[in-house]
């Protein structure tokens, strides 16, 4: 059977028309002593696709969002600690008026 162990090699590099280069991988595979049991070679119709780096930060940014427990939260305005008194009067005063002070939009709130 196939081991965890194995090492990949460059068996021929082909160059095709522009920049794009094709490679022909072997895949040499060992056991769990070291020693070698076969040799895979892998087609280029399925590993010569060109490479997208975008898709790369795609995919870490969705596995670490998996790995997150997702329980993060921003505390509401019931759940400030605080006193419920007006701040100021409604008027008189040339400013909004503001009900509380643990509105999101006020500092500690």
């Amino acid at each position: 059977m196939w081991s965890l162990r194995a090492r990949a090699q460059l068996d021929k590099i082909i160059f095709a028309t522009g920049d794009m280069i094709t490679v022909m991988a072997t895949l040499e595979v060992y056991n769990f002593s070291g020693k070698r049991i076969s040799q895979e070679s892998f087609d280029d119709a399925v590993f010569a696709a060109p490479i997208r780096p975008y898709l790369h930060t795609e995919i870490v940014n969705w596995q670490r969002a998996c790995s997150r427990a997702g329980t993060q939260s921003a505390m509401t305005k019931g759940e400030v600690s605080g006193t419920t008194k007006k701040p100021f009067p409604q008027k008189g005063r040339g400013s909004a008026r503001q009900g509380s002070l643990k509105n999101p939009h006020q500092i500690g709130g």
